[in-house]
């Protein structure tokens, strides 16, 4: 059956100071929603969430965290449109691409086995949540998806956002959860401070060690737009989602983040992860 554009049923209470909330209809696959939205800025659509049964497996701080992180893959941004990708574009075969569609079908037939019954769960509800904040002057929200094939849910991207301190200097970051079912696509530092390199580890390993200015060449090179104010460690570059960093086994997993000598003590910063993973995982 061929792809599907609709217009998806209307967000809940769309004003301002309260959360708004999208039920998103079940049976086919979401390869992408979109939020056309209008009297609201990016920076005033807050605590972004896609959950499913109840538990999020995406979160942004804001609208334009969600935006600056579809630009770093090259993806299609407009001023007036907010885009959720499952799907992964930037894949390099079709296959790949559309493997991590958020399906919402329920399996026909009992689980097979108790892994199957934790891989692909029934589904009993898929929102997207975000708060308005109480200055948007008149918001309006409405939303939009591309649709393919019903399946049941079964690898997706979830983005989970841990937050950090930095000081001047070298900064190491332990405490990164690691389920064993997940693969790491990518780590992204979001801070105000500037940042010189980003060093990943894995079980004392160097995975990435360039600095900065020359991860980001070999970043545009790849296709990609490093966006100011983050810095990014991509494992996919070439659209291969086996290059993702499998955490199975793993017994060390650790960022070791320089920051400029100018870094105030303590300066906040955020760690956010893109998981390959299933439901059940973290």
């Amino acid at each position: 059956m061929a792809r599907s554009q609709v217009k998806l049923n209307s967000f809940s209470n769309v004003t301002a100071g309260n959360t708004a909330t999208l039920q998103l209809p079940l049976g086919r696959t979401y390869d992408q929603v979109l939020v056309g939205f209008s009297g609201i800025t990016l920076t005033q659509i807050k605590n972004i969430r896609v959950e499913v049964n109840g538990k999020a497996i995406q979160e942004f701080k804001d609208g334009k965290e969600l935006a600056d992180l579809n630009k770093f893959y090259g993806r299609n941004t407009t001023a007036t449109v907010l885009d959720f990708h499952f799907k992964q574009p930037e894949m390099k075969t079709l296959a790949e691409q559309r493997m991590f569609g958020l399906g919402t079908a329920s399996l026909n037939r009992p689980a097979q086995s108790q892994i199957e019954a934790d891989q692909s769960p029934a589904i009993q509800v898929v929102t997207i949540v975000m708060d308005i904040d109480g200055a948007a002057a008149n918001p309006k929200l409405d939303a939009y998806a591309i649709q393919s094939d019903p399946s049941v849910i079964g690898s997706i991207v979830k983005v989970k956002r841990f937050p950090i301190s930095l000081n001047a200097g070298l900064n190491e970051v332990d405490k990164i959860p690691r389920p064993a079912s997940a693969r790491i696509k990518a780590f992204h530092v979001i801070t105000d401070a500037t940042i010189e390199k980003v060093v990943t580890k894995v079980d004392n390993v160097e995975v990435t060690e360039l600095d900065r200015v020359i991860v980001e060449k070999i970043q545009v090179g790849n296709g990609r737009s490093p966006q100011a104010g983050i810095c990014t460690s991509d494992y996919c570059l070439e659209g291969d989602m086996k290059q993702a960093i499998p955490l199975k086994g793993i017994q060390d997993l650790r960022l070791q983040i320089t920051a400029a000598d100018d870094t105030a003590t303590g300066t906040f910063a955020t760690v956010v992860v893109e998981y390959f993973d299933t439901l059940s995982g973290i």
